[in-house]
Order: C-alpha cells, then sequence, then structure tokens
C-alpha cells in the first residue's frame, strides 16, 4: 500500500462521513420540523 492510497482513502472517508453526518442532520431536521 503506498502512502497516496492510504491519504486518498482517509480522504474518502472523511468525505463519506461528512456526507453520512450531513444526511444525519437534513433527517432530524425534516422530522424535528414536521
Amino acid at each position: 500500500m503506498s502512502v497516496r492510497f492510504r491519504k486518498q482513502t482517509s480522504q474518502n472517508i472523511k468525505r463519506q462521513l461528512s456526507d453520512l453526518k450531513a444526511d444525519i442532520i437534513f433527517t432530524s431536521k425534516a422530522v424535528w420540523g414536521t
């Protein structure tokens, strides 16, 4: 495994986590907004 690959993977994971967090926030806002 190259360092570049690991770095790219961690960036992808962070991006997925931030997307997931955004989905959770959006969903909770939609739920609590009703």
